[in-house]
């Protein structure tokens, strides 16, 4: 895979503080919707933001198995963690409580201005695939 696949990857992770895994589910999810999939194509998936946030809510669940899940149905398996779409948010929720791998650098300056650049970076990537932020 392309190096752009993996930074996909990543900047979903940072973005919504999700595992690898579970950025690559959403990843892969997110491409059988529109626009990247008409309705009438085999799999396709409508994205909404509901959708969204249960799989950024599946990833605190710390049994999850994110390489169970292969098919658009299994979405369903949510239900079985006790997640249920229809009552998620319309709010985009990202995972405050995940300990994700930051930087700590409070001497400089500059750091502040990069990490802001990256952020924005990243939110642009990440509303460019789809994502709803």
């Amino acid at each position: 895979m392309d190096g752009e696949y993996f930074d996909n990857i990543k900047s979903i992770s940072e973005y919504f503080k999700v595992s690898e895994c579970a950025a690559r589910y959403m990843y892969r999810i997110r491409m059988l919707g529109y626009p990247y999939k008409k309705s009438y194509h085999k799999n396709y998936i409508e994205w909404s933001v509901k959708l969204q946030n249960a799989l950024v809510s599946a990833d605190l669940i710390d049994d999850f198995n994110w390489g169970d899940l292969k098919n658009v149905s299994d979405i369903n398996t949510l239900s079985d963690y006790g997640i249920n779409i229809n009552i998620q948010p319309y709010t985009v929720l990202c995972n405050k409580t995940r300990n994700m791998p930051v930087k700590n650098n409070p001497i400089n300056n500059e750091w502040t201005v990069v990490n802001k650049t990256k952020k924005r970076e990243k939110k642009y990537i990440v509303k460019n695939l789809g994502f709803l932020v």
